[in-house]
């Protein structure tokens, strides 16, 4: 089963201000990709979660900028958009189309984390989401059969992003603990 947006109300099309990270677009497209898929429409819900993913890119790159926080974060929504498209390839019988969107959701957030121009408050949220994306693409390695090299590989990259930003978010409170002058921002 594919994930699920909220039930609340969504607008039919962009209303953000070029500076505001507005998730209602995505949402819209989303329950509607939801819907397509429901009715078993592969072909209309491939197309609907692919605008569903670009949006989600676009609220990603916000986030990365310092745009205002979102209702949901930037990184669950990339998650969110990545793995539907994952579900319906494999729904589909396209195992590789699948491996393509779960590493996509991993590789994002590993840059977001490890992004050191980007705000304390996303890098902290690409670490926090990283597990559960990994943890969906390690599966999907592991079932099919793909070499434990691969997964290996994958959580020293991962590792490697979550330190960086852990780094960061720890020298930020510690900052703030320590010298009040010097505060640096965690959101």
């Amino acid at each position: 089963m594919l994930v699920r947006t909220g039930q609340g109300p969504v607008a039919s099309g962009r209303e953000a201000g070029q500076d505001e990270v507005d998730d209602r677009w995505w949402r819209a497209l989303t329950e509607k990709a939801n819907s397509a898929f429901r009715h078993k429409d592969c072909f209309a819900a491939r197309a609907l979660y692919g605008e569903a993913l670009a949006e989600a890119e676009r609220l990603f790159q916000l986030g990365l900028q310092g745009a205002h926080r979102a209702q949901v974060p930037v990184a669950v929504i990339y998650v969110i958009a990545s793995h539907n498209l994952a579900e319906l390839e494999l729904w589909c019988g396209r195992e590789r189309a699948a491996e393509v969107h779960f590493r996509r959701a991993c590789d994002r957030l590993m840059e977001g984390a490890g992004d050191v121009h980007a705000p304390l408050a996303v890098r902290a949220g690409c670490m926090q989401h990283l597990k559960p994306a990994l943890s969906s693409l390690v599966g999907h390695y592991r079932a099919s059969g793909q070499p434990e090299s691969r997964v290996t590989d994958l959580l020293a990259s991962a590792r490697k992003a979550v330190m960086s930003a852990f780094h960061a978010v720890r020298h930020a409170e510690i900052a703030s603990q320590a010298c009040g002058h010097c505060a640096i921002a965690l959101n």
